[in-house]
């Protein structure tokens, strides 16, 4: 029973700890799922839904879900730096290697930040209009 109660003081210590939690586990996810297509079939599905269960975890803390969820996004979309690793074997200049490499993991992890915020404005949404997400008068 103690660690248990030491577990979740330590998962609540700081505002964003159970975001960064989220993100490693939707970058491990991705990877996961993304293993057998390869870099090229990379999949955020997993950002996602680590987003949803984030908006609903942050709807009733002082955290805004958006921000929580754009914490998840930008953790789980760390996974599109392994796409570089294809377009280093094209044959092309290294100058647009180097471009083509920046414009993609810019725009994965742009997708997957705004993803996150979205399904974690989804999921605040959906918790708030369940019994889950309504204050009792003691929490406020």
């Amino acid at each position: 029973m103690r660690a248990s109660r030491g577990v979740i003081r330590w998962v609540n210590a700081t505002p964003l700890r159970v975001a960064t939690l989220l993100g490693i586990g939707a970058l491990v996810a991705t990877l996961i799922i993304s293993r057998e297509g390869g870099p090229s079939e990379l999949l955020f599905n997993p950002v996602l839904v680590a987003g949803l269960v984030a908006g609903a975890i942050y709807r009733r803390r002082d955290v805004s879900c958006p921000w929580a969820g754009s914490h998840v996004g930008l953790i789980g979309g760390l996974a599109s730096f392994w796409y570089v690793s294809v377009l280093i074997m094209v044959p092309n200049p290294l100058w647009l290697r180097v471009v083509y490499s920046a414009l993609v993991v810019g725009s994965g992890l742009c997708l997957a930040v705004v993803g996150g915020a979205v399904s974690a404005v989804v999921g605040g949404w959906l918790i708030s209009k369940t019994r889950w997400g309504t204050r009792t008068t003691a929490e406020r």
